[in-house]
């Protein structure tokens, strides 16, 4: 799937170093489905070379006529995405990947920082039928996105390290303050030590999970398998993966980390 040109038509700051554009694009796609993005030339200050030939992003929001992505500057190639000015062009592939499943009357919905973006189309389908509970983390408030909107949602719980913005602390500590003895599905996407956590938490609950796991990637079509994780590759069978596909995950994960401990152990 080759890319295709798409007009930036409008940008918003979302918080540090985060941008929400909108892309006059008509792609069919699903909450949790991502695109592979192609800037087609370096913006001046930038070397060509320093600039990946494609990069994923999340679909943080979803139109009949376009889409918006939300871009956190954190490398060579986002940071010169955030230059982008209504007008500019880019190159969009795809949709690629798994989506969530949208289901449940009382759904819990958990982003840390720039992970809340993929659950943002799928709070709005919420919205339209369920009842959500949402809960967003950052180290601060600044680093918490969609702060207007999300501000706006009945049910919606902050946490900041900084104790900026609701809770102090993690994510996880803002579960400890709430009623979950209605929740009926889980949704999560953010730092994957994040998410390893709350698995740990939250699985025993027996309810439907679903997160959206951050990896590298390159290809997004499956081929290279630079963005493997246990016995996935999270551009083709994720970046949404359910419970019993995350229990395989994290389950390799932790025999990763004892045979890494034995090792360093070992030559100790």
């Amino acid at each position: 799937m080759w890319p295709r040109p798409a007009v930036v038509t409008s940008r918003k700051t979302e918080g540090r170093d985060m941008v929400t554009f909108a892309l006059d694009i008509d792609i069919d796609v699903r909450p949790g489905e991502m695109v592979m993005v192609w800037l087609p030339r370096a913006p001046s200050g930038i070397r060509d070379d320093e600039v990946s030939d494609e990069i994923p992003m999340s679909i943080s929001g979803i139109a009949r006529d376009h889409i918006t992505i939300t871009v956190k500057g954190v490398g060579p190639t986002t940071r010169s995405m955030l230059r982008l000015r209504p007008g500019d062009r880019i190159g969009v592939a795809g949709p690629f990947g798994r989506g969530f499943t949208v289901e449940g009357d009382r759904p819990l919905l958990i982003g840390g920082g720039v992970g809340m973006a993929p659950l943002m189309p799928l709070l709005h389908r919420f919205l339209a039928t369920a009842t959500p509970l949402v809960i967003a983390g950052g180290a601060s408030s600044a680093d918490i996105p969609f702060l207007t909107q999300l501000r706006s949602v009945m049910g919606a719980n902050f946490s900041t390290e900084d104790g900026s913005l609701g809770t102090k602390g993690m994510v996880l500590d803002v579960l400890d303050t709430i009623d979950l003895s209605t929740i009926d599905a889980i949704y999560c996407c953010g730092p994957m030590r994040m998410l390893e956590r709350l698995w740990g938490r939250l699985s025993p609950m027996g309810l439907p999970i679903e997160m959206s796991l951050e990896t590298r990637l390159r290809c997004g079509r499956g081929l290279c398998g630079s963005c493997a994780i246990g016995p996935y590759r999270v551009c083709r069978d994720g970046p949404v993966f359910d419970g019993g596909m995350l229990g395989e995950i994290w389950s390799a994960a932790g025999e990763r980390e004892a045979i890494a401990s034995e090792e360093d152990d070992a030559g100790e």
